[in-house]
């Protein structure tokens, strides 16, 4: 059944009733004065500073428990006009000239009545600090000094606003232009609207939201997903411990030892919280052991873990296991043990609860709401279908909306893992499981929206990517959307940067036949997996933590800008380098996936060039100035530019001497550009018998295929894209023929074909000298399908390097056409090559490779 939607033809009508009935106006004078006698500004109620404020402040308003239907969709008589006008405007491709809306008071008064969805959504918008101008901000919450910038515009009470919609927004515009105000909430064309839940409650532990949860975990019973065979099949694998939560009204539970309840699988709830900056204040200790076992006060709990345990007790499921309660906090021992366990624990629980808004172990589980925030509202527009608010869930939506609890490190790995997961927002309730994902504005999974971002990565996700035909490029893909959101997270103790993913790490490896953990790597196609990127720097490395060649050596301080890590796994390659040998000690032998011993290398065999290089004005850029004091020309070109991305601050000056530059490796994209990658090495701070280097960030720098001198056939040089390539004119008649001739017959028709052909003639020549594969594809056809044909090829190629390495430097990339292709990267490998050819004809190696191969090539270890 559609959900009604208010035509704004009847609205007027709808308007008179509700105004009959609607409560006074409780704004102040500032706010409900229509025209004030000067533009000065008018400091806004605090109830509009915060989201939270607004809300308490409109549900006062109502006086009851719960609102009727009919407010939704409703609109005031400045939102009646607007959308008359965005009528009468319509335009398909969603652009919409500035509309005439109301002043700044009258928008202020209309939402401090609550009696209009529009504006109500609209001020919640602005007061979370989601409704800032997205072109300068793209946070999902602002700081209060921004939000307080954000909000000056309203106090210019009789200034005009206006309407803007383009691109699948609509923007409040304030005529005060000082202020360069803009408020903005995500908006869509529909030819019908989507079927959607009106949770009327003013809290999320009103009885609907209950009944709600029940209809989703009774659904869930019957997902094939949802229900497979408990993982914890010896006493080893199960928690030690588990809270007995008792029945309804109980004035106590316990700690039980599972050990004595005889190993049978029970059922249990499992709770993932925020501890908060002041921690849990009841923990279970050595010292207070004894007196949980026999019982623990009910009001002595945290009241996010007293509304946990309700939940449960209505449930009627008798153990709930919470981390803090449940692995001695003071014994490194119990939690090395306990914490080795996670993939079982969170695994084999018949339901996770998220505490999702709670910052805090004392901040519960259920909120106050206002429904109009809630449920995005829909105004007809005549013949020309619907508007609608975009939704924005506060649980999938990580780019405008973050719940507290998906901030946080630890938590990836509990919302993987659980099997069903109850998630309680600030806003509603939301459902994740194996199988769906549902909230209560939109409770039929089949009908929730599209996020107009990526989402984060969810269980389902996850779950799709680890099952069924094992496909190694997909489990690559799994573990580095997995990586890229877990980076962003925040963790209390920087040493828990590999435990708190040892449980999905172990899931997947137990799915990944052949393939080795390395610290936050894995051994399929290693020389793509060291070409991770972190954006900006980090504050600082730990290689205490992880190796250098690990992302899980870099730590974020909590006052400094946030960095994002990028991943890479490129399919079609150029491969430069092998992986000779990796190793990684882990720190306990219980957990095989967790905290790493000092001392991981990997050996390398790659080119490998000492250079120097200066920055130049734009971000990450630098020129490559020598690759070698006595080789200023080798480069054979006045600059070359390449792009350095440094992994910690203390790394990124302004001048390098002495950096290693590896390229690893050339990817050839479906465009016509080349990509070169390496690693930027620094000497290590010990001195070591063996050639060591350590990892401080990674290059590259770009280069188109060379065939547009293909176009200009009134010339045989290279003057239409400027490049010296340094081969004699002559060898431009050794061009296809056939190839040229199809360019230029098809340039006055603006067809594809002839540069297509062109294209396909590099890539047959190039792939005729052994270089740009598929790793994924040659890996697939080496092993088949075949177990044994995979484990014999791996004792060979443990790493996945691919066709045996290709070492030549020197006119890499010249085929047999006489052409190069790739210019720019010759000259850059023919200068390492050439160096090295120096050095070892005058008695002088590098200070720590040594001599290597003579052609370039060198074996070192990163650590």
């Amino acid at each position: 059944m559609t959900t009604p939607v208010m035509d704004t033809r009847s609205v007027a009508a709808e308007l008179s009733r509700s105004a009959e009935t609607s409560p006074p106006s409780s704004a102040p004078p500032e706010v409900n004065k229509p025209n004030s006698e000067s533009q000065r500004p008018s400091p806004l109620p605090p109830y509009f500073r915060s989201y939270e404020a607004y809300i308490e402040h409109c549900v006062a308003q109502v006086g009851r428990e719960e609102i009727p239907e009919t407010p939704f969709d409703r609109l005031c008589a400045s939102c009646t006009a607007m959308f008359k006008k965005v009528a009468e405007s319509f335009d398909p491709d969603g652009h919409i000239a500035q509309i005439p809306f109301c002043t700044a008071n009258e928008f202020l008064r209309s939402a401090a009545e609550g009696n209009c969805h529009v504006c109500h959504w609209l001020m919640a918008e602005i007061s979370s600090g989601r409704g800032h101008d997205t072109a300068v901000n793209t946070s999902p919450r602002l700081d209060s000094e921004s939000l307080e910038s954000d909000l000056n515009w309203l106090e210019q009470g009789d200034v005009a606003l206006t309407i803007h919609i383009s691109r699948g927004t609509m923007d409040v515009v304030s005529s005060a232009r000082e202020f360069y105000p803009r408020s903005s909430t995500r908006v869509k064309y529909e030819n019908c609207t989507k079927d959607r839940g009106r949770p009327t409650a003013f809290t999320t532990a009103g009885n609907a939201s209950w009944n709600q949860a029940l209809k989703w975990i009774e659904n869930c019973r019957s997902h094939p997903l949802c229900n497979p065979v408990q993982t914890a099949n010896t006493q080893a694998k199960w928690p030690a411990r588990l809270v007995a939560v008792g029945s309804v009204g109980d004035a106590q539970v316990r700690i039980c030892e599972t050990s004595r309840l005889g190993f049978v699988k029970r059922s249990y709830m499992t709770l993932s919280h925020c501890w908060g900056k002041n921690g849990v204040p009841t923990r279970l200790m050595e010292e207070n052991y004894a007196r949980f076992l026999n019982g623990i006060q009910f009001g002595e709990l945290p009241k996010t873990f007293r509304d946990a345990i309700d939940v449960t007790r209505k449930l009627k499921i008798p153990f709930i296991w919470i981390d803090s309660l449940c692995i001695i906090q003071n014994s490194y021992d119990d939690w090395i043990q306990e914490s080795a366990k996670m993939q079982q624990v969170y695994q084999d629980s018949f339901l996770k609860l998220a505490a999702g808004a709670s910052a805090n172990s004392n901040g519960g589980l259920f909120y106050q709401r206002h429904p109009l925030s809630v449920v995005p509202w829909s105004v007809r527009l005549g013949a020309n279908g619907y508007l609608t608010a975009g939704y924005i869930s506060e649980h999938c939506d990580d780019r405008y909306a973050k719940l507290i609890l998906n901030t946080r490190g630890w938590v990836l790995q509990e919302q993987l893992l659980a099997r069903r997961t109850l998630v309680f927002g600030q806003k509603e309730l939301h459902w994740d499981c194996s199988t769906c994902q549902a909230s209560e504005t939109f409770p039929d999974p089949n009908n929730r929206p599209i996020s107009r971002w990526p989402d984060p990565i969810f269980r389902r996700d996850w779950q799709s990517l680890l099952g069924g035909k094992l496909v190694d490029s997909k489990r690559q893909e799994a573990w580095n959307r997995l990586t890229w959101t877990y980076f962003e997270r925040s963790l209390t103790h920087a040493s828990d940067r590999l435990v708190a993913i040892s449980g999905l790490a172990e899931q997947l490896s137990s799915r990944w036949s052949g393939i080795t953990y390395l610290a936050g790597l894995w051994s399929y196609r290693l020389i793509s997996g060291l070409l991770w990127c972190c954006e900006p720097p980090c504050s600082q490395r730990n290689t205490e933590i992880a190796p250098s060649w690990s992302w899980a050596s870099l730590i974020e301080l909590c006052d400094s800008e946030k960095s994002s890590l990028r991943t890479f796994t490129p399919r079609t390659v150029d491969v430069l380098a092998e992986v000779l040998e990796a190793s990684v000690t882990p720190q306990n032998r219980t957990n095989p996936f967790g905290p790493v011993a000092l001392g991981g290398s990997i050996k390398l065999r790659s080119p490998v060039l000492r250079a120097r290089f200066t920055a130049v004005y734009e971000r990450y850029r630098y020129i490559l100035v020598t690759g070698d004091d006595r080789n200023l020309d080798t480069l054979k070109r006045p600059k070359m530019y390449i792009y350095v991305h440094w992994d910690e601050h203390n790394d990124a000056k302004a001048d390098v001497q002495d950096a290693y530059l590896v390229p690893l490796m050339v990817e050839g994209r479906d465009s016509d550009l080349a990509t070169l990658t390496g690693l930027v090495l620094l000497k290590t701070a010990v001195h070591s018998c063996k050639p060591q280097l350590r990892r401080a960030g990674w290059f590259e720098f770009y280069e188109y295929f060379e065939f547009n001198y293909f176009y200009d056939e009134d010339t045989d040089d290279d003057s239409v894209n400027g490049i010296d390539d340094g081969h004699d004119e002559s060898s431009h008649d050794m061009v296809d023929s056939t190839t040229k001739n199809a360019v230029f017959q098809n340039r006055n028709s603006h067809s594809d074909e002839g540069i297509n052909t062109v294209r396909e003639n590099i890539r047959q020549e190039l792939k005729r000298k052994g270089l740009f594969r598929n790793i994924d594809s040659w890996f697939a056809e080496k092993v088949r399908d075949g177990l044994e044909e995979r484990m014999e090829y791996l004792k060979k190629d443990p790493y996945v390097n691919g066709p045996p390495l290709n070492t030549t430097l020197e006119n890499r990339y010249v085929t047999e056409s006489g052409r190069d292709h790739l210019p720019d990267f010759s000259r850059f490998f023919g200068a390492i090559a050439r160096v090295a050819k120096h050095n070892n004809a005058n008695g002088t190696p590098d200070p720590v490779l040594g001599y290597g191969e003579g052609n370039g090539y060198y074996t070192y270890e990163i650590v």
